[in-house]
Formats: structure tokens, sequence, C-alpha cells
């Protein structure tokens, strides 16, 4: 066993909240992609494994945490292939409650070609690799998650020209689950230079949309970058709509995206940003498929990756964003009523290039840790972890009973806002959503892919219902729906 964090810890505070640094591996050429998992199967709960790309070694690999994200094995090499590994995403590919893993490798020569590597786990920290064909342009991001609702995970990738001129197969395909590790490639199209990408269903219907953002080598280098709205239409055909025409200038690059219900409205909103003007904007939904732009930040100075969490678990959803120009901060989402109401605390800035965080849970307790690549040249890169301890609200949730799904949800509700608690059993897509007694929807609280089993919360928002009985409902792809009834009561 490696400590490779010995001596390597510091500590960071922002207004109360204190990640602890460790070095998972360092020295390294052009790391990039991370993801977390339990690779074997026999972590406590809240300590996952770390999953890795190494760009230059042409490298997916994994670290077992041996010491609630202190202590970390040495490197475990999934695969190597003979092109720059980008980056790298963990799922149950074939729901046999493994999770595997599909890296991207892309040629750094004239040939311009990138293939996907899927590695499904043996069980005992190996994996069984296949590829996929080749693709005529340069694979960007990844995301497991399931598309057409149908209870397997899909993979969706963004590709763009990569180190080179246009080609004609960039923008988004997703490759559906037959089963088997079987999957059917498929394009989504749009003409459009994806970099990054996130996979959510805006409206409902169990079929997810896919969020692009753009990057700057493409078919006229003097358009900006947007971020670009697939839409489900049900079918799994998509219909590209323009969010933002303008999220990064000219030979510039949108950065990384994300969505949620930010602002606890019942809508999911955007989060996104330009790497070239250092700026991060929110995309408010006002009325899907419409929204609304605001900036958040006008001080991000060489943005690239965006990952979310409620790291003071208080109910809303922050996010933590990390430039390339030695910074690397968690934004505290303040108010939900009020767009764009994030407060920035910057937690490190001792490296060049952070690049990708990733949030995840390390350290055995509920709150959110964190997993970031530093992108080095000329073997000056590593991985690190920040590792959060839970405040006394989070650290209740040890008392809860685990391996089942439950809700608890007040019965009476007397004001505009009420705290939601449930636990899941298996990861997976979660819905929670109010009802009426016949089963229609009325209002979306919250929609996710919940990528550890365990206890969540949330606060719904009622402030715009009128007083009367209501009912909650937890769905999820792995359990059978909770329902719960509600009445609201409130003296106005």
């Amino acid at each position: 066993m490696q400590d490779f964090c010995k001596n390597n810890s510091v500590d960071s505070v922002a207004n109360g909240l204190e990640f602890t640094r460790y070095v998972i591996e360092e020295g390294l050429d052009r790391p990039h992609g991370d993801w977390a998992g339990d690779v074997q199967g026999n972590n406590p709960r809240w300590v996952n494994d770390v999953f890795g790309t190494i760009g230059m070694s042409s490298q997916a690999v994994w670290y077992e945490n041996a010491g609630l994200g202190t202590l970390w094995g040495p490197r475990n090499v999934i695969y190597t292939s003979d092109r720059y590994c980008m980056e790298i995403a963990a799922g149950d590919l074939d729901n046999d409650g493994d999770i595997d893993a599909v890296s991207n490798h892309s040629s750094l020569d004239s040939l311009g070609t990138s293939f996907l590597a899927i590695h499904r786990n043996n069980g005992n920290g190996t994996f069984t690799t296949t590829t996929l064909p080749s693709l005529q342009t340069g694979i960007r991001q990844i995301r497991i998650v399931d598309i057409n609702g149908d209870g397997l995970r899909d993979i969706v990738i963004a590709c763009d020209a990569f180190y080179f001129d246009w080609q004609s197969g960039t923008g988004v395909y997703w490759y559906r689950n037959n089963g088997g590790m079987n999957f059917t490639q498929n394009y989504v199209g749009g003409r459009c230079n994806a970099w990054k990408v996130y996979c959510i269903d805006f409206n409902g219907d169990n079929h997810k949309e896919i969020v692009v953002t753009e990057a700057y080598w493409g078919e006229n280098e003097n358009l900006p970058c947007r971020v670009i709205l697939f839409r489900n239409n049900g079918a799994e055909s998509f219909t590209p709509q323009i969010i933002d025409p303008n999220a990064d200038p000219a030979d510039g690059s949108a950065a990384g995206v994300i969505c949620a219900d930010f602002d606890k409205d019942g809508d999911i909103d955007i989060i996104s940003g330009g790497l070239s003007n250092g700026e991060i904007y929110g995309y408010r939904n006002i009325g899907y498929p419409n929204f609304s732009k605001y900036t958040i930040d006008g001080d991000a100075s060489e943005l690239d990756g965006i990952d979310m969490c409620d790291f003071d678990v208080d109910g809303d959803m922050d996010f933590v964003a990390a430039g390339r120009n030695y910074w690397i901060a968690w934004y505290e989402n303040l108010a939900p009523a009020s767009p764009g109401n994030f407060y920035k605390h910057i937690f490190d800035t001792e490296w060049r290039y952070f690049d990708l965080p990733y949030t995840t849970y390390l350290d055995g307790d509920s709150c959110c840790d964190l997993i970031v690549s530093i992108d080095g040249y000329s073997n000056d890169g590593r991985f690190v972890v920040y590792l959060s301890p839970c405040s006394t609200a989070a650290v209740e949730e040890k008392e809860y009973t685990y391996g089942t799904n439950w809700m608890k949800v007040p019965t009476i509700i007397s004001s505009d806002f009420a705290k939601i608690e449930y636990s899941i059993q298996d990861r997976g897509d979660i819905k929670l959503d109010v009802i009426d007694i016949a089963g229609r929807t009325l209002q979306v609280i919250e929609q996710k892919y919940c990528n550890q089993p365990g206890v969540y919360r949330t606060v719904w928002n009622i402030n715009k219902k009128p007083n009367g009985i209501y009912f909650v409902r937890l769905k999820s792809n792995n359990i059978s729906p909770i329902v719960r009834k509600v009445t609201v009561i409130r003296n106005r």
C-alpha cells in the first residue's frame, strides 16, 4: 500500500465549510478525467474509490480508497490504448450490481479518430474491456444515464474536432444499451462542436434531454460558442434549441455544464460559462423550454469544469467550479428565491491547471467530497481529493436505517417551505414530484441521478400552491413509487 497523501494535507476554509486536501498520485503527464464508485463492492457506505484517466500515458485507471479518503492504494490500470485517454465515466451498465466504466481515446495524429472503451467490472477489482467502432472526431465528455427510460443505462458522448479542423462526426451521440453489454450507436445531431454534456429530464416524461456546450475548434472559429439543448420528443429523436448563442467569444470555448433546480421553483435550470471570457452564467427555466440568462460570476478566469452538490446541507443546490488559472471555488447558493444569488469561496490556488471537479462521497459521512484532476504538463499533473466534514445536521443521517427505501414528509404544512428526506437503496434516477388525487403531476420538486445509495434532503417550495391536500411521490427506476399525503394549511 502506498501512502501518496502523507504530509500533503492542507486545510481550506470557506465560510465555515472546511476542505482537507489529500493527493492521490502526482507526477502524472496530463491526468484529466475523474469519477468515483465502489469498484470491488466491499466499501462501507459513503466510501468510494476513484477512477481517472492519464492522457499521455493512454491509461484508464482506478485507485482504492484505503483510508476514508486519506490513504489511497497504488494505481490500478484498467486499460491502456495507443491514443490519448481523455475522460471516464462509471455506472452499472449490465445491472449486475457492479460498477462498470467507459473511457474515450483519441488519436493525436492526422487521422483524428476516437473510440470508446467499455470496461466490464469482473467484481474483484479487474475489468474486461471491449471497444466500440471508431468515430471520425474527437470524443470529449461521457455520461452514463438511462436516456429512453427502459431501466438500462445508456452512454452519451460529446464530440468536437479535438486538435483538428472541423470533422463531419462532431456533435452528440447516444449509445442505446440493449443489455448484455451490447450498444447501438445513434447520432443526436445538431452539427455542433460539442465539448461538455449533461443529461436530465426537463419535462417529466421519463425521457432525458441533452445539454451541451461548444469548444473553440470548429467549422468556423470566428463564430461564438453556444449552449445547446437537444429536446427529446419522447421517442429519442432530438430537436436542437440554442439556449445561448454567445456563451463564449469567437475562438473561445464554453465550459462545463450542470442542470438542477437551483432556485427551488420546481423547474430544472442550467449553469455553464465561458473558458475564454471567464464568466459563469445561469439559465433560469421560466417555463420549459424557455430560459432567461443571468451572470453568476464575471471573474472566473479560464473556467473549465463544473459540478454540483448541497455542500452546506441547507437544502439548496450549490456548485463547484475549477479554473485553469490557479483557482477552484465553491459557490454557495444563498437564496433560492433570487436567481444568481451565489457566494464564491475560493479554497485552493496552488496549481495552474485545476481541471475537472467531481462531487462524490469518500470519507464515510454523507457530506459531499471532491475529486479534482490537475491537468499538468511534463509529469506535473496529479489527482487530489478534498474532504468535507459533515455538519451536525448531516451527521444525524447516520442514525437512519440504511438499505431501505423511505420518504419523510410533514403531514401538515403551515409555511411556504417543507423539508423532505428520503432514502434510496440503489443508485439510479429519481424523481420527486407533487401529484393530485388522479395521479397528475402538479410540480416537480427534484429530479436527478443519485450515484450513491443513501439518505438525501431537499426542500419543497409551496409558495405558489394554494391551501389544500396534495400527494408527494418519490419515483425511481429501482423502486416502487412511495406516496405521502400532505395537507397544506397557511394563515393568509
